[in-house]
């Protein structure tokens, strides 16, 4: 499953991006996170006791999920990085209908669209996290003036 040292890496990144979600995120954050976090984990299993071709429906389905709650997320809450992060997304799942359409891409095209997906949904979920921990920061230190 982490062969790689990319593979590594992208666990690495997830593990932190996500735990920082949850840890001082708001709201839309901590779910963004912990539904990115578990689809994760679910992927790489089906990944790993499938092959090439038995895994890829399951985990579109999964990338659809994560899709629709980060809209969702993006029409329920006034702030701007889960509609980043479901167009981030939403280049994954074209990578997918690309394969299913018969488009054949390259293997290095078909992976380096899901790590751009995959990678920008974690960093505008990073900034978003960010973003509600400084705000709520802020109002906590406007009250004690």
């Amino acid at each position: 499953m982490f062969e790689t040292l990319y593979s590594q890496l992208g666990a690495i990144a997830v593990v932190l991006v996500c735990g920082y979600a949850l840890w001082k995120g708001g709201d839309p954050e901590k779910a963004a996170a912990a539904g990115y976090f578990l689809i994760w984990i679910a992927s790489m299993v089906l990944s790993s006791y499938s092959g090439w071709s038995n895994h890829l429906y399951p985990v579109f389905a999964l990338d659809v999920v994560v899709f629709v709650l980060l809209v969702g997320l993006s029409l329920r809450y006034r702030i701007a990085w889960p509609m980043w992060a479901a167009a981030f997304q939403l280049i994954g799942l074209l990578a997918y209908v690309s394969v299913f359409i018969g488009m054949t891409p390259s293997v290095f095209n078909y992976r380096t669209a899901l790590a751009v997906a995959s990678y920008g949904v974690l960093g505008a979920l990073a900034v978003g996290a960010f973003l509600a921990n400084a705000e709520r920061d802020a109002s906590k230190a406007q009250f004690r003036l």
